[in-house]
């Protein structure tokens, strides 16, 4: 939410650094975590998983790695198989 609200004002580039001082990480940390969120985001019920526990942080970083690169339609076929 607060990279589309960036997004939506133009600012989109200010988010990584937002992320890195609000989480105490670095901002390459903070790129593949926002990374990994949207990732999540455009999956159906991608977020769920996570906040309910049927995927692990550790799982959702290695997803992201592998579906990452993949056109969406691609992507949404491979995490409706999982």
């Amino acid at each position: 939410m607060l990279h589309r609200m960036h997004v939506g004002i133009g600012c989109g580039l200010s988010t990584v650094p937002q992320v890195a001082l609000l989480v105490q990480v670095s901002q390459h940390r903070a790129h593949g975590l926002l990374a990994e969120a949207l990732l999540l985001h455009g999956l159906p019920e991608g977020l769920d998983a996570v906040e309910c526990g049927l995927l692990t942080v550790e799982q959702s970083a290695v997803l992201s790695r592998v579906l990452g690169g993949l056109e969406v339609a691609v992507q949404l076929r491979v995490w409706q198989r999982a």
